[in-house]
């Protein structure tokens, strides 16, 4: 790959008319360059120009072409990306571009060019040009998409809004473009935007913009805007709209930069969550700056950045209502532990919950929206529940009335019934399901059209994905035993706060690990927007077997709403065992992610529970198993020893437990004797003991 970065032309002390500044030639990447008081800034043909800042241009010898950035084009391939680059204090001159994609003459109906999060302020004269020169209306110029970009321009009294050249109309390019979430700020009184209505003046690239994104910069200022306030650029998840920003949040289009993360991850990253914006120049050390505007959080109110706008008009971007998203309850048994968490959406959070009228079945209680404890009556009992949010000076409410029937514990000979993870409700998109049973040995059958289930139907062995509105039947078999009673539950597909079909992206598989301790807790560390819930189901897994269809781990269900990370696993009333997870992400405005499932082990929290077995191992009663270890937890080595401290064996696990085949390091079988084993857990605790083998 060829690279152009980390360069500094500074023309403050010579004779600027008569520099053409920097010509990067054919390069994949020109990035973190810095310039100022030169003609022409940067010039050259590469396939991602990012982070570069170019100010206080100069008119060349002829009084013209004080170009700023200007790429002629893809260095290879087919596709531009330009993102994250500063460009200021610009003067009028006829010939000047301050900002220019593709500007090679050569024909390519091939070219994409993706243009974001840059910013130009303080800007006179032609700022943005797409394509070539003087193409004619048949011959193709590629593709263009302009979003999320800045521009304060025209102060000159000649350029009073914010004139653009190269229009897609003709007889200009003959190219397409789509503009998104741009923001112009006219330095004049007159509204006038992308040089409408300005003599000489261009016109918008993608026809007429929204109001909330034109601006004079009295209207600008009166709103937060600071020319000199630079901050990190904050998108709000699944907006699609030009429409949809708000004074906290910009708009990142999602759908773009999953096509930019394709292309290249880090400008996929920078499109998600800009953090930078081009380069600064110390003077001493004559070393380029980065990042060279301060990056702060953008605020709800005052000051807001000038890299992607945030201005809400009254009535559009109103907080969605406080919604309880669980609508329904499974089910419970007596003498069976219980435990289901309570979701909501909307408002502001955090929530409180509370219940207003009737009880929770007896041996249940309700702590922060977790309901759980091991029921002890069998009956049915109706309550209501109330969410509130934290806004003030007048929190919202809202309630959601609840059944939970509690089933006398199944009499000798009959299968417990199976319960359905999550047990019903409202979902988005799709949802995942998964069917637990509680009996050692049972096969469960179901069905997705509402009829009874029998063995004729569908038999449960992973997690399924429904995405229209469902009804889930399941019944448990098992030999000599009679068959569990029907669990139901109804899932339906809501369109409301779907986002006009958008959804969150997709989380990360590797953010969840195989196995993880039991009062550990589970982080989506990698997500790309921070203003989301994620919404976990934990239900035992379904292990295969020769001897029966469906074994299930005998462990607790449990489904919760957590942040980023999520408490103590043990503190969901989980068990060391093997669970189908699914979670998937949620914001404010109900928008939702695909479901992630993964088959995740919880293990013990530390080595107090280890057993080792069979010990002593005898040839005449154990030829052909294993010694196992369980009871183990996350990061643990085993290191067997011969009685006089040979080293025989390592072995290295996450947990539950492990098996020595009775070899050495070298694959050797071991000999009659007695060995030492030493088993240290990550915490570097350690448990010792003796082991027994008989030939």
């Amino acid at each position: 790959m060829t690279l152009f970065h980390n360069n500094i032309v500074d023309g403050i002390d010579t004779a600027q008319n008569a520099m053409f500044a920097t010509y990067g030639g054919s390069s994949e990447q020109i990035y973190n360059n810095y310039y100022r008081y030169v003609s022409g800034a940067l010039v050259g043909a590469a396939n991602i120009v990012h982070d570069n800042t170019v100010e206080y241009p100069v008119y060349s010898f002829d009084g013209n072409h004080a170009n700023g950035i200007f790429n002629f084009g893809p260095a290879s391939g087919n596709y531009t990306l330009m993102y994250g680059n500063v460009v200021r204090h610009w003067e009028y001159c006829a010939g000047c571009v301050a900002f220019w994609t593709n500007g090679n003459d050569t024909p390519n109906a091939g070219w994409i060019a993706y243009v974001f999060n840059n910013v130009l302020y303080d800007i006179n004269g032609n700022v943005i040009n797409l394509g070539g020169h003087a193409q004619t209306p048949t011959v193709g110029m590629g593709t263009y998409y302009l979003f999320n970009n800045t521009v304060m321009c025209g102060d000159d009294s000649f350029y009073g809004g914010c004139p653009g050249s190269n229009p897609t109309s003709p007889p200009y390019n003959n190219m397409t473009t789509y503009d998104y979430n741009n923001h112009w700020i006219s330095q004049e009184s007159t509204v006038d935007y992308c040089g409408q209505g300005v003599p000489g003046g261009g016109a918008c690239f993608g026809g007429t913009y929204p109001p909330d994104l034109n601006e004079n910069l009295s209207q600008a200022s009166a709103q937060g805007y600071m020319e000199t306030q630079t901050n990190v650029f904050s998108p709000v998840s699944g907006c699609t709209s030009a429409t949809c920003g708000t004074v906290q949040n910009g708009n990142n289009l999602q759908s773009l930069c999953a096509a930019v993360a394709a292309i290249n991850v880090a400008a996929g990253t920078a499109c998600q969550q800009s953090t930078t914006f081009g380069v600064g120049y110390n003077t001493t050390k004559h070393t380029v700056i980065a990042p060279a505007l301060a990056t702060v959080a953008r605020p709800s109110n005052g000051a807001w950045d000038i890299g992607a706008y945030q201005y809400c008009p009254p009535g559009q971007c109103a907080t969605p209502p406080l919604t309880i998203q669980t609508t329904s309850l499974p089910s419970g048994t007596v003498g069976t532990a219980y435990n289901q968490t309570l979701t909501a959406s909307g408002g502001t959070a955090p929530y409180s919950w509370s219940i207003v009228r009737g009880s929770l079945p007896a041996g249940l209680t309700s702590v922060s929206g977790a309901i759980s404890g091991t029921p002890t009556t069998a009956a049915t009992s109706n309550f209501t529940v109330q969410a509130q949010d934290s806004a003030t000076p007048t929190p919202a409410t809202a309630t959601q009335a609840f059944s939970i029937t509690v089933t006398a514990s199944p009499p000798p000979g009959t299968v417990a019934t199976p319960t359905i993870s999550p047990p019903g409700g409202s979902f988005t998109g799709s949802q995942s399901v998964m069917l637990n049973e509680m009996t050692p040995g049972a096969a469960v059958y179901y069905t997705t059209d509402g009829t009874t289930p029998t063995t004729s139907s569908l038999l449960y062995e992973s997690p399924f994905t429904i995405t229209q509105t469902t009804t889930v039947n399941a019944i448990a078999y098992a030999s000599g035993l009679t068959p569990s009673s029907v669990a139901s539950a109804v899932f339906t597909l809501s369109n409301a706060g779907a986002g006009g079909g958008s959804s969150l992206p997709a989380i990360d598989p590797n953010d969840l690990p195989g196995s993880v301790g039991i009062n550990d807790s589970l982080s989506i560390t990698n997500y790309p927007d921070s203003n989301v819930s994620f919404v976990w189901s934990f239900g035992p897994v379904a292990i295969n077997s020769t001897a029966t269809p469906s074994v299930i781990a005998r462990a607790a269900t449990a489904s919760f709403t957590s942040g980023v990370k999520t408490s103590s696993l043990a503190s969901y009333g989980l068990q060391t065992g093997t669970y189908q997870v699914s979670v998937y992400a949620m914001d404010s405005q109900s928008h939702v992610s695909n479901t992630l499932t993964k088959t995740i082990t919880l293990v013990n929290a530390d080595l107090s529970a280890v057993k080792v077995y069979p010990n002593p191992w005898r040839s005449d009663k154990h030829a052909g198993k294993s010694v196992t270890f369980s009871g183990l937890t996350t990061g643990t080595t085993i290191k067997l020893f011969t009685i006089s401290g040979h080293e025989v064996r390592e072995l290295n696990t996450d947990g539950p437990s492990t098996t020595w085949d009775l070899t050495n390091d070298s694959g050797d079988r071991v000999g009659s004797g007695i060995y030492l084993y030493v088993i240290t857990d990550s915490q570097s605790d350690k448990v010792r003991g003796k082991l027994a083998v008989i030939k």
